[in-house]
């Protein structure tokens, strides 16, 4: 089972500079969300670290990603959480 799960992560890009830079986008995309509250606190902090977690793992398995503000994402990460 653990040499399965490995080889299909590998077949997604697990552990190669491409997924490397995929969760950059995401981290560089989150940190601006924060920047945009200038020294407020942040709320809703889960929900904006579930929208970077599901564009990561969108990104892998499509190729595609959205923007944080997209209101499709926004939309499918309300939907999981209910």
């Amino acid at each position: 089972m653990r040499r399965f799960t490995l080889r299909q992560l590998r077949d997604f890009g697990f552990g190669k500079k491409s997924m490397e830079e995929l969760i950059i986008v995401e981290v560089s995309e989150l940190i601006d969300t924060f920047k945009e509250f200038h020294g407020q606190s942040v709320s809703e902090i889960k929900e904006k670290l579930l929208i970077a977690v599901v564009n990561s793992l969108w990104a892998i398995t499509t190729g595609n990603r959205f923007s944080h503000k997209d209101k499709r994402l926004i939309e499918m990460t309300t939907n999981a959480t209910k």
